[in-house]
């Protein structure tokens, strides 16, 4: 069965290109326009990774990590935060939110597959111990 990546971005533009990207690659794609809206598509489909921007309106990523990493459910699903913020600031404060790995815009198609593809792969291999 694929794997299932949540994108969440206000940007339709990013969200087309991650669907694109990862579809061609065999991954089953969700996408949620917001912060609440990916916290709602959660509780309805299982994701095994998510995408997530920092800068959105209402909640931003920051914020949407913590509230994934609160629940026990969520707690190990990986997250790749997106961020046009070039700061370690920002760095720093999607690391203490929860997330794995910190990816600045515009990002390069190939790298993020094979951080994806990585991330998933250690996570089966956490799974099969």
């Amino acid at each position: 069965m694929a794997k299932t990546i949540l994108a969440v971005d206000d940007d339709k533009d990013i969200l087309k290109v991650i669907d694109w990207i990862f579809t061609q690659k065999g991954f089953r794609v969700i996408t949620a326009g917001n912060g609440q809206e990916a916290l709602n598509l959660l509780n309805e489909f299982s994701a095994d990774l998510i995408i997530l921007d920092v800068l959105m309106p209402g909640m931003n990523g920051y914020d949407v990590c913590k509230k994934i990493r609160s629940n026990p459910a969520f707690k190990k699903i990986p997250i790749i935060m997106l961020s046009g913020i070039s700061s370690e600031a920002g760095n720093l404060m999607g690391i203490d939110s929860g997330v794995n790995k910190y990816i600045l815009k515009p990002f390069d198609n190939k790298e993020l597959v094979l951080i994806v593809k990585s991330m998933l792969e250690n996570q089966d291999n956490e799974t099969l111990k």
